[in-house]
């Protein structure tokens, strides 16, 4: 029983995730956003993002009428290839993003993840308790020579 409560928490804090547009006008500090860069702002950070990067993701550190600061932790190139970071702050001037969409959680898709793992780990405890049997202890008989 532990186990399965050690299971479920597990699949309920992994949590499934999307992005969609904005409603606010300005973003909020300390909430998770992807970036998408527009053509120039890809060439002003290339050498900090690297080369082709037109997505980050990341914390919202701060924020002023010029300038985004995000803690990033993932990173896409033009041609789809991922690179995920560890928090480095980087500043991105406002007028080099196209659009900014939040990280919002999916409730729905996150209880039925949570409810398969849940499922899949009962399947998995039954199927190994009928592999081991029901040894309750009480075949087999004396041990040794039977002199």
């Amino acid at each position: 029983m532990r186990r399965l409560r050690a299971i479920t928490a597990i699949l309920l804090s992994a949590g499934c995730y999307r992005y969609e547009p904005m409603t606010a006008p300005t973003p909020s500090v300390g909430k998770e956003y992807r970036a998408t860069l527009n053509a120039g702002g890809a060439a002003t950070l290339e050498p900090v993002l690297g080369k082709d990067v037109v997505v980050l993701d990341g914390m919202l550190r701060s924020e002023s009428i010029d300038t985004l600061r995000f803690a990033v932790s993932r990173t896409q190139t033009r041609q789809g290839r991922v690179a995920s970071w560890t928090g480095e702050v980087i500043d991105v001037p406002r007028t080099s993003v196209a659009h900014v969409q939040r990280r919002v959680l999916d409730r729905p898709k996150t209880f039925r993840a949570a409810m398969l793992g849940i499922l899949g780990g009962i399947a998995v405890g039954l199927v190994i308790k009928g592999i081991g049997g029901t040894d309750n202890g009480t075949g087999g008989g004396p041990i040794g020579n039977p002199l």
